[in-house]
């Protein structure tokens, strides 16, 4: 670590991270140094720090920075990149100078192999942005840039000096502002240096960093400034001589994403795991579901003149014999189907006690989970102890549903939103012998290059990022990689191959590495560190708000295993008939006790209250693509980049891999039909 006493730093470690910022085509101000040190930006995160700003795209005189650019690149901003891939045809500065300023006096012989030149009277200043060059070696071949007053003032830095180096023989132009002591030289045909000063000032040709970096991908503009005295009177103007890029920028370049994550607080998914604790969290999940029920009874109330008179007790308030029908709202204990009798019957209970509810079997369709928060209207009474309901059929038996979302009434704001799309894919399983590398490095060439994908803002991928280790029996056997942290370098390095101007936003899986309960906090930092691009590491479930007016939520999907094993006629080929029962039943994980273990939180997280209801719900973990719409929501069940598995062939488990779903929700919620594409690199 490095030794920092008080207010001050060494210079021998200001030269040391100044040279490394330098190394990549980097000034750094005094203000921009303190920063690093308040973000205790140091060591390997500096490396890493330096490695990210490299991958963007930076003017020249955006590449000194200050205070505000430190904090911005720390905190994820992503700088625009231009991109070249033909080297453009450039002239030397002077040159230009000499075109566009001199042309109506008698310029001045001016000899680029020479060592002086001497400029009109006229001229106060003159300062140059020059570009960087493909061919370092051309930073030796330069001219001084010397008039009478003999300074260089620039336009956008102060307290600037200019010194000129016979045996060099190129303009020094000293930054005051800057951390530690930093010459950066340039040439007139385009070379760029930055040297780091030591006592005495060595030769550039000894100690001198030539800088390279952005050929020949990209170039920066080249902007001539100069001053002429007319009538007494300095006057100032401009010339951008600018170069344009060969290549068309991405529509998603255009336009930066706003989005942010909310609800799903990662400091309140933690617990003692105490009694207390699971009290709580069935005491929370009953209130928040229990207004949802009452609404519901209401609406049936007014509709049925029969249940006009019925009144909503606890279980203490149940008198030994109603002749009128009573509502009881409770959570269910257990649930059995008698077939010889056509009925079911249902245990029960709130805070006061334990009810059995027995239903009359009309259509069949019945189907609860221990967990559940249900409603109940029939008439009871007490018998021996007990609390017994008869309930007419199915028909009384009230579930918190979600109502049908309206139409948007904001269609003006929503149509000025910018038009982007949603790449939705899920379960990669890096690591595993099973991982279709092939497909999924096509998918990422055509995110990054096609036509097709340029204004998709946003990759979507809820869980299982890697195989993980010791998921399932003898998994061991079916890996590639072995060591999980492996498995995340090599998931990173993937990441870090996807265009920047895509936001990635991931969240993990039963067999990533997290605490398999619900919910699950997001990815520990340490597994995606060597990703040097920005990546959104969610807990799950995760909702994400996009500019305001559209909500996405997310949710890896173990709990549609538990829904599919106990609900006749559903199976892994529509995954969507789960995630409908998830959204009646108001809970992100109803079945209490079976697959899907529970976090006890004394809030329930799970609950899907009215303020998270979502526009597009995602989930994954089945491994198969499938898309519905229900209640006006997008549901989406996103598909996998792994074949069929020995483990999933024993159960069952036919994957259809390699699809993605490209999914434009702006056009979705103003009504359109062509809002989902579905791509498959699975073939």
């Amino acid at each position: 670590m490095y030794n920092i006493t008080g207010d001050m730093i060494s210079r021998r470690l200001r030269k040391e991270i100044s040279k490394k910022f330098a190394s990549v085509g980097f000034a750094l101000s005094k203000s921009g140094l303190q920063k690093l040190l308040e973000l205790n930006i140091l060591d390997d995160e500096l490396d890493k720090f330096i490695e990210k700003i490299t991958k963007g795209y930076f003017s020249r005189r955006e590449r000194i920075l200050h205070s505000d650019d430190i904090e911005a690149l720390f905190n994820g901003k992503t700088p625009k990149r231009e991109y070249i891939y033909k080297e453009p045809q450039l002239k030397p500065a002077i040159e230009i100078y000499k075109e566009n300023t001199l042309s109506k006096q008698e310029a001045p012989q001016v000899d680029t192999s020479n060592t002086e030149f001497t400029s009109s009277e006229t001229i106060e200043d003159l300062k140059v942005h020059s570009l960087g060059t493909k061919h370092p070696e051309k930073c030796q071949e330069s001219i001084s840039l010397e008039g009478p007053s003999n300074k260089c003032i620039s336009s956008d830095i102060e307290n600037q000096t200019t010194v000129n180096t016979q045996n060099v023989g190129v303009t020094q132009t000293l930054y005051n502002d800057i951390a530690s002591d930093i010459v950066i030289k340039r040439s007139p045909d385009g070379g760029v240096a930055i040297e780091v000063l030591e006592e005495p000032m060595p030769n550039i040709s000894e100690t001198g960093i030539l800088l390279d970096r952005l050929s020949p991908f990209s170039k920066l503009p080249e902007i001539l400034f100069k001053k002429t005295l007319q009538g007494g009177e300095i006057k100032t103007e401009e010339y951008d001589f600018s170069v344009k890029t060969t290549r068309k920028r991405k529509p998603r370049e255009e336009f930066d994403a706003e989005y942010k994550l909310i609800h799903f607080e990662p400091q309140k998914m933690f617990s003692r795991g105490v009694e207390d604790d699971f009290i709580n969290l069935f005491r929370s999940r009953y209130e928040k579901l229990r207004k949802y029920i009452i609404e519901r009874v209401q609406r049936k109330k007014a509709l049925n003149p029969k249940l006009k008179d019925a009144r909503i007790l606890q279980s203490s308030e149940i008198p030994i014999m109603s002749n009128t029908p009573v509502v009881f709202i409770g959570i269910v204990n257990n649930f059995k189907e008698l077939k010889q009798k056509d009925s079911y019957i249902i245990d029960m209970f709130d805070y006061e006690g334990e009810i059995i509810v027995h239903v009359k079997k009309k259509r069949g369709n019945l189907v609860l989970y221990p967990g559940d928060v249900i409603g109940v209207i029939g008439k009871a009474k007490r018998s021996s102890g007990k609390i017994i309901m008869y309930v007419e059929s199915e028909d009384f038996v009230i579930f918190p549903e979600i109502k049908p979302k309206k139409s948007i009434s904001e269609v003006d704001i929503l149509k000025e939103l910018p038009d982007f799309r949603i790449a939705v894919t899920s379960d990669i399983h890096v690591g595993s012998k099973h991982f279709m590398e092939k497909a999924f490095v096509r998918f990422i060439d055509w995110l990054n290059n096609s036509e097709e994908a340029s204004n998709i803002k946003f990759l979507i991928i809820p869980g299982d990022l890697v195989d993980g280790v010791g998921v399932y029996p003898n998994q061991e056997k079916e890996l590639e990689i072995l060591d999980i942290y492996k498995q995340y370098e090599k998931l990173s390095s993937y990441l870090d191959a996807i265009d920047d101007s895509i936001e990635i936003i991931i969240t993990p899986g039963n067999h990533d590495i997290v605490r398999p309960s619900l919910p699950q906090p997001p990815l520990p930092t340490d597994v995606i560190s060597k990703a040097s691009r920005k990546i959104v590491s969610a807990p799950n479930p995760s909702l994400v708000e996009m500019w305001g007016k559209m909500r996405i939520l997310t949710l890896h999907g173990v709990p549609l295993e538990d829904i599919i094993a106990t609900t006749p006629g559903l199976t892994h080929e529509t995954p969507t008939d789960a995630m409908k029962i998830l959204l009646d039943r108001r809970h992100l994980a109803p079945c209490y006790g079976d697959k899907t273990p529970i976090q006890p939180l004394p809030d329930d997280l799970l609950v899907i209250e009215d303020e998270i209801i979502p526009d597009m719900f995602v989930t994954g973990h089945v491994h198969r693509f499938e898309y519905k719409v229900y209640k006006g929501i997008l549901l989406i069940n996103g598909s996998t980049w792994q074949k069929q598995t020995p483990y999933q062939k024993t159960h069952g488990i036919n994957p259809v891999p390699g699809r993605v779903g490209i999914i434009n929700l702006k056009s979705y919620l103003l009504g359109n039909k062509d809002y989902i594409i579905v791509k498959n690199f699975g073939e």
